[in-house]
C-alpha cells in the first residue's frame, strides 16, 4: 500500500489495532529473523573462540528471542508469528549439543523426567552418547522459549536405552560404560518403574564385567558366587561378577537374570557331560558338587534328575591294577545311573555290570535310585565267567582271593532264591 491508511484492515472496525498487528507480524518478526541469521552466520565463523564462549553465546542468542516470560499483546502477537515462522521456514535456529545449527523440526529435547537431581551427574555421559549415536539432534533451548512453540518431541529414558545405548555400547569407551551401567544398577529399582521393558534390553548387552579378568558378560549368564558355584564352575569360564559388581548390585543382577539357587538344566547338563575331559581329582570334586546341587533342588527340579539319568557321568569302580579277571568297565570311567550297581553287589556282577565308585559322595545314592538286586541271568553270567577264568586267565593271590568270595556270595545269594527251577538246576549243577 502507498500508505497505512491504504491498509484494507484499517478500514474494518472490527480490526482494531491493525497496523500495529501487521506491523509486529510481518515487519517486526522479519527484522528478528533477519537479526537471528545474522547470528548464526558470525556464530558459525567464530573460530576458536567458538570453543570458549559458546555457552555465553548460546545463552545470548536466545534472549532475542520473543518468549514466554512476555504477556503484553505486542508480545504475544510476535511470538506467534514467529513460531509460525520457525515451523514453516525450516530455519536453523536451535543449537544442539552436538555443536551445529539445526531447524525446528529436526530437534529433540531431553524429557523432563531426566532432569531430575538424580540424573544430574550422570547426564553430561548420557548426552555425549546421544551425539555418538547420531540417532537424535539434541537441542537444550530455555523453558521460556519451549513453551512458546508446539510440543518438541523428546528423549525418553527407554529412547535412550533401545535407540543410544544398546546399539553403541561396545564401541563406547570403557569408562563410559561403566558410568552406564554402574548408575543404571544403582537406581536401578526406579529406573524400572519408570521403564519395565529395561530387564530386557539389558539382558541382551554383554555389560557386566566378570571374574576374573573384568571381561564384559551377559547378565543372565551370570551365576552368584558361591563355595558350591565355584566347585561346579571354573572362574575362567566367566560365569562369575566381579566382586565390586556383585558386592555393590547383588539386587540388580539377580532382576537381570544372575542364577543364584537355581542354576539352568543345560548347565548343569554340561557339567556332567565334560566330567570325562577333566582331570580326575577335578572330576570327582565337580561330581561331588553336582551331587550337591541335585540333593538341594531335585524337589524344586525333578526334570534335572531325569534328563541326567541318560547322562554317562557316574564314576564307575576302576579294575584294580593286580587284577586279571573280568571286570566290566568303560572307555571313560563313566556310566549312566541305569547302568551302575551299588558297591554292596560288587562281588555278583562285576564281570557283568559296572559298580559305583567307592569315592563317590554318599549324597549321590539319595539322589538316583540305582538298581539294588541284579537280574538273575546278570548273576549266572558272571557266575559263569568265574568258573572259566582260570581257562582263560594266568590267576594270582588277588585273582584267587576275589574268585573265592566273589562265589561264595553268588551261591548264597542264589540259595536265597527259594522255588525258582532254574535256580535249583543251577545249584545242582
Amino acid at each position: 500500500s502507498k500508505d497505512r491508511r491504504s491498509l484494507t484492515d484499517l478500514q474494518d472496525r472490527s480490526k482494531p489495532n491493525s497496523w500495529n498487528r501487521v506491523l509486529i507480524e510481518d515487519a517486526v518478526k522479519e527484522v528478528i529473523v533477519a537479526l537471528l541469521k545474522e547470528f548464526v552466520k558470525r556464530f558459525v565463523g567464530c573460530g576458536s573462540d567458538r570453543a570458549k564462549h559458546m555457552a555465553r553465546l548460546v545463552e545470548d542468542f536466545y534472549k532475542i528471542w520473543p518468549n514466554a516470560d512476555c504477556h503484553d499483546d505486542v508480545s504475544t502477537a510476535l511470538k506467534d508469528a514467529f513460531s509460525g515462522t520457525l515451523l514453516t521456514c525450516k530455519l536453523p535456529f536451535f543449537f544442539t549439543k552436538a555443536g551445529v545449527w539445526k531447524s525446528f523440526p529436526e530437534i529433540h529435547i531431553l524429557h523432563s523426567s531426566l532432569k531430575e537431581e538424580v540424573f544430574e551427574l550422570i547426564l553430561p555421559s548420557w548426552i555425549e552418547v546421544i551425539i555418538q549415536s547420531g540417532k537424535y539432534h539434541l537441542a537444550d533451548p530455555p523453558a521460556t522459549i519451549c513453551r512458546c512453540l508446539p510440543d518438541i518431541p523428546s528423549i525418553t529414558f527407554e529412547d535412550y536405552i533401545k535407540s543410544c545405548l544398546s546399539p553403541l555400547f561396545s564401541k563406547l569407551r570403557k569408562s563410559m560404560q561403566e558410568d552406564n551401567i554402574q548408575f543404571i544398577l544403582q537406581q536401578f529399582e526406579k529406573l524400572y518403574i519408570d521403564y519395565p521393558g529395561l530387564c530386557c534390553d539389558l539382558k541382551k548387552l554383554c555389560c557386566i564385567p566378570s571374574r576374573p579378568n573384568g571381561n564384559l558378560v551377559h547378565p543372565a549368564r551370570l551365576i552368584s558366587p558361591s563355595d558350591l558355584h565355584f566347585r561346579l564352575f571354573d572362574e575362567k569360564e566367566e560365569r562369575f561378577p566381579s566382586e565390586e559388581y556383585f558386592n555393590s548390585f547383588p539386587k540388580a543382577l539377580l532382576s537381570l537374570g544372575m542364577a543364584d539357587q537355581t542354576i539352568s538344566l543345560k548347565d548343569i547338563k554340561e557339567k556332567a557331560l565334560n566330567l570325562p575331559s577333566i582331570a580326575n581329582d577335578r572330576a570327582l570334586e565337580r561330581f561331588d558338587a553336582i551331587i550337591e546341587y541335585l540333593d538341594k533342588t531335585h524337589q524344586r527340579q525333578p526334570e534335572l534328575i531325569h534328563s541326567l539319568c541318560e547322562v554317562p557321568f557316574i564314576p564307575v569302580e576302576p579294575k584294580p591294577s593286580n587284577l586279571n579277571l573280568d571286570w566290566k568297565m568303560s572307555n571313560t570311567g563313566y556310566a549312566k545311573p541305569s547302568e551302575v550297581y551299588l558297591p554292596d553287589k560288587q562281588t555278583l556282577i562285576f564281570s557283568q555290570c559296572m559298580i559305583l565308585s567307592k569315592r563317590t559322595n554318599e549324597r549321590c545314592k539319595t539322589v538316583f535310585k540305582f538298581t539294588t538286586n541284579p537280574p538273575l541271568n546278570t548273576v549266572l553270567s558272571h557266575l559263569n565267567a568265574l568258573l572259566t577264568s582260570k581257562e582263560r586267565f594266568q590267576l594270582n593271590e588277588s585273582d584267587y582271593r576275589l574268585l573265592s568270595q566273589s562265589a561264595e556270595d553268588v551261591y548264597s545269594y542264589l540259595s536265597e532264591l527259594n522255588g525258582n527251577e532254574v535256580v535249583q538246576r543251577v545249584k545242582r549243577q
